[in-house]
Formats: C-alpha cells, structure tokens, sequence
C-alpha cells in the first residue's frame, strides 16, 4: 500500500470513527432520558448513560481535532460500509428508542458493551494505530506527528475500556422484573 492510499485509509477511518463515537453518544443520552422512575438504581443507570454520553462526546470532538490538524477536510459518506456491525447496531438501537420500543436495560448494556469493545480493541487498537505506524515508514505522517495521534488513540482505547467497565456494573443490578 502507497502513501496516498493509507493516508486516505487513516483518515476514512478517523472520520468514521468521529462519527460512530458521535453516534454512541447520542444513543446514550436517548436511552438514558427514555429510562423513567425514581429507583435510585434508574437514577444510578442514568448517571452513568450520561457520564459514557459525556465521554463518547469528547472523544468525537477529540477526533475531530486530530482531522483538522492534519487538514482532513474531506467527507466520508459510507461510514456504515467501512465500520460495519458496531454502526448498525447504533442505528438500531437509535431506531428502537424513537420508536418507544421496550428494550431491556440489561440488553441495552450488552449491546453497548460490544460496541464500546469493537471501537476500542477493534479500530483504535488492531486498526487505526498499525496504520498510523506504518504510515511513518511510508511517509505519510512525519514521525512525531504520528505519535501524537497515536497517543491520542491509546488514550481512547483507554477510555473504551472505562466505558466497557462502567456498563459491566451496571449488568450486576437487579431491575424491578427482575
């Protein structure tokens, strides 16, 4: 693969990223404001739905400022193509929530576990970051600036591993039908 090819490899897969972080944050909020009652586990469970919406935001806005340090401007309107099963999902589940379907908090919270699992281990670690590395032996990134984004990608699957820890807390509480 030539220069071009995984410049333009990186950014697709930066953008896409930005716009599937942007998309878990958004299905966080929806399904955190859709739960109801005054169990202080809903409130517990929509504490932590905002504070994962909060930081799927950040990242989104995180990612959004590596593309216009590198003058990535240009859009990409295949995302659901190149990110495959995490943003159907998402969509689904956006779906699901308008719609006022009854979902499970325990299925909501096993579905965001994988997703929040393909981000971090999936694109951050096994894709974005080889291909940031190998990028500097192309030339494609100078050296110091590829660190910086992969520092900024560690520090993302970090944080998806956070997220992935929070939600499983919350798969050991006990709804009211339960």
């Amino acid at each position: 693969m030539d220069s071009t090819n995984i410049c333009k490899l990186i950014y697709r897969n930066l953008y896409c990223s930005r716009e599937l972080e942007a998309l878990t944050s958004m299905v966080l909020k929806l399904y955190s404001e859709k739960l109801s009652g005054f169990l202080t586990m809903m409130n517990e469970v929509k504490t932590i739905l905002s504070l994962l919406s909060i930081e799927s935001s950040k990242h989104a806005e995180m990612i959004d400022l590596i593309l216009r340090f590198f003058e990535f401007n240009e859009r990409v309107n295949n995302c659901d193509q190149i990110v495959g099963e995490p943003w159907n999902v998402l969509q689904n589940l956006i779906i699901s929530i308008n719609e006022g379907t009854p979902m499970d908090l325990h299925e909501f919270i096993n579905k965001q576990k994988w997703v929040e699992n393909a981000i971090g281990e999936e694109t951050y670690h096994k894709l974005l970051m080889p291909l940031v590395s190998r990028s500097i032996q192309l030339g494609c990134l100078e050296e110091h600036r590829a660190n910086i984004v992969i520092d900024v990608l560690s520090k993302l699957k970090q944080d998806e591993e956070w997220h992935e820890e929070l939600l499983k807390k919350l798969t050991y509480l006990k709804t009211p039908s339960q």
